[in-house]
């Protein structure tokens, strides 16, 4: 529920605004100003109605030393010597909270999260300095609603605002509205529009303005520019939830390059764009070698928009925000050499290399391409990469404890004395030794800078025959 919260205050100043600057409480001005007055409810009323499921009241709590979780009495003011409350916004259906404080990961103060009438525990995974902002995790079955802040807008001065506050149960978990108005701006890498008298618990709301979009997050400053922040939430949200499954992985398109932030005092003393991104590798076999990208190109904008933030927040913004999807195609604004081109592709799916299961000598290896090569700092540039050892196998077993004589990493060059180059020829090397009943293979690898030999007993472990997988 809302509860549109005014007093006779604002009333009287809303009516000024309305009437020129006086006053009048009789006749047609009295009639026309609660007319004025009603349909501003109504506005700020339909315009909360939007966001109002995408607000959480946040409590953060400090245990005390017996155990005893201190409580907040009716009427009892949230600060320091008591539970802090606020407000926070929800990023994802899956339950990430947005909070406006710096909250610690390993923080031993308790932290509850109120949706509606239901009360969870939270946890925080991640703050960020620069913004002040916490992004906590709630465990809910049922998918909550996010805030879109994708379509902020700004508040000129003398605009009317609202601000949506949460509550608990003191007041029957109500959602207050007030009405504020921008007193001005002040600028900075994020712009503060100037709004005032709201309670404390409002910190962390959103501002709209009476269409309903998102103007700015309160802080006990003024309102933070939403159009100035949503950026860079969306890049700490992505460095939080950015971790994707192998499967998730391997249905992405991929860009083929690699990329390293620009070091900002080059960037100053070059001209060249402080967000900008080195391509350090480009891989053979990726789309940004097909559309001509090199090594040594900074990348200063993607489809047609430039490059936020900078150093590795603008990496890790730019990856996640790319969402190479096999089929599309992408343009990258670069500087090479100093002048400005343009290169256009299209992304692809990344193949995965070709693997082999070796029962015999106790291994899985894979195809050494390009793209693994840089990947895994390798030395060779042919041969099959072991990317797992197999317990119990004559790879396993060695001179010291828990220390195979191949380990993952160890690039096969070539086996009983037959190269491998790939993960065939590989294959083709295994059939010769099981035709010929070898009991002891020799290896040659390369592990880091150093060429090697290992000896493999095959009679330890149990034996298989191998297959592809």
């Amino acid at each position: 529920m809302q509860r549109f919260a005014s007093c006779a205050a604002a009333l009287t100043l809303i009516l000024a605004a309305m009437g020129g600057g006086c006053v009048h409480w009789s006749g047609t001005s009295a009639a026309s100003g609660r007319a004025a007055f009603d349909a501003m409810q109504k506005a700020a009323a339909e315009a909360g109605r939007g966001v109002a499921d995408s607000l959480v009241l946040v409590t953060v709590q400090r245990e005390s030393p017996s155990g005893a979780t201190p409580q907040m009495t009716p009427g009892m003011q949230a600060g320091a010597a008591g539970p802090r409350m606020f407000t926070g916004v929800i990023l994802t259906p899956e339950g990430h909270i947005l909070a406006p404080e710096l909250i610690r990961p390993d923080t031993t103060e308790r932290i509850e999260v109120r949706v509606g009438e239901e009360v969870f525990a939270a946890r925080p995974l991640k703050n960020d300095d620069t913004i002040g902002l916490t992004i906590l995790k709630i465990e809910t079955r049922t998918p909550l609603k996010p805030l879109r802040l994708d379509d902020a807008a700004d508040l000129a001065v003398g605009e009317w605002g609202i601000v949506l506050v949460p509550s608990d149960e003191t007041t029957d978990f109500e959602k207050f509205t007030h009405l504020v108005v921008s007193r001005g701006e002040v600028a900075g890498r994020y712009r503060r529009f100037l709004v005032s008298g709201l309670p404390p618990t409002a910190k962390g709301a959103p501002v709209l303005n009476l269409s309903g979009k998102v103007v700015g997050l309160l802080n006990p400053w003024g309102a933070v520019s939403a159009a100035d922040l949503r950026e860079d939430i969306a890049a700490f949200l992505a460095q939080t939830t950015g971790a994707k499954s192998p499967e998730e992985a391997r249905e992405k398109g991929w860009l083929g390059a690699y990329l390293d932030p620009i070091n900002k005092e080059l960037a100053e003393a070059r001209g060249y764009p402080v967000s900008g991104l080195w391509i350090s590798h480009v891989a053979a076999d990726g789309p940004a070698a097909k559309a001509g990208v090199r090594a040594g190109d900074l990348v200063v904008g993607f489809n047609g928009k430039p490059l936020r933030l900078s150093g590795v927040r603008a990496r890790d913004y730019f990856l996640q925000t790319m969402r190479p999807t096999p089929g599309v195609k992408f343009t990258l604004e670069l500087l090479r050499d100093g002048r400005k081109t343009e290169v256009t592709g299209e992304f692809t799916k990344r193949k995965d290399p070709e693997t082999l299961r070796a029962e015999d000598v106790g291994v899985t290896v894979q195809d050494v391409t390009d793209s693994v090569v840089f990947e895994r700092n390798l030395f060779a540039r042919e041969g099959v990469m072991v990317t797992q050892v197999h317990q119990g196998s004559p790879a396993a077993t060695g001179i010291s404890l828990g220390r195979g004589l191949l380990m993952p990493g160890d690039v096969i060059l070539e086996l009983a004395g037959r190269p491998t180059p790939n993960v065939k020829e590989f294959g083709r090397a295994l059939d010769g030794i099981r035709r010929d009943r070898s009991e002891v293979v020799l290896v040659k690898l390369r592990r880091g800078r150093m060429t090697g030999f290992e000896g493999l007993n095959l009679k330890i472990g149990e034996r298989g025959n191998g297959g592809r997988s």
